[in-house]
């Protein structure tokens, strides 16, 4: 871990070994302006899942990156990425996600949620506010469910597709979906 700069404009940067994995963050602020800035990097490559959970196999690279200025509410923007991948991921296989959002003031904008692998794929987007009813649409497909046989036991087959809106304001939501089996 090394840490320099000020208190104003700290910057602090990590890497360590967990698992397999080579783990690095990168964490950066501008405290001293009038709207203070920060960002932040975190990077895991080549995550024995095995190291985690015996019974699993595979590995996971994750990149998560936060930018962003002001903290009150009124000032407050930020955008979040999210992208992991995995290589020979026996629960899940073929696994990817994708996040981008967006923060401004009470309002969050989830411009893609996207999740793929065999057995299952969701995808959704919208608008949640603290401040206004707005919704997310998302739709959860059932793929190849034969993966997950080893978690849950008996042998599982099924198709559908769940599909809906969460709206409202956040500390009052509401959903509504549809199942298709």
């Amino acid at each position: 871990v090394t840490a320099n700069g000020s208190l104003q404009a700290p910057r602090v940067e990590a890497r360590l070994t967990y698992a397999g994995a080579r783990i690095g963050a990168d964490l950066e602020a501008q405290l001293q302006e009038a709207l203070p800035r920060y960002q932040a990097k975190l990077r895991v490559e080549s995550l024995d899942v095995a190291k985690l959970r015996p019974n699993l196999a595979g590995e996971i690279q994750t990149t998560l990156q936060l930018q962003g200025a002001g903290f009150t509410p009124e000032q407050r923007r930020a955008t979040l990425n999210l992208a992991v991948d995995s290589r020979n991921f026996s629960l899940a296989p073929g696994l990817t996600v994708r996040l981008q959002a967006n923060l401004a003031g009470q309002t969050l904008n989830l411009q893609e949620m996207r999740v793929t692998s065999t057995p299952v794929q969701l995808t959704a987007g919208g608008t949640l506010s603290a401040a206004q009813a707005t919704g997310v649409n998302y739709t959860l497909t059932l793929g190849d469910l034969t993966p997950l046989q080893n978690m849950l036991g008996p042998a599982v087959q099924a198709s559908g597709a769940l599909t809906g809106r969460v709206w409202g304001p956040l500390n009052a939501l509401q959903t509504t979906g549809s199942l298709r089996i």
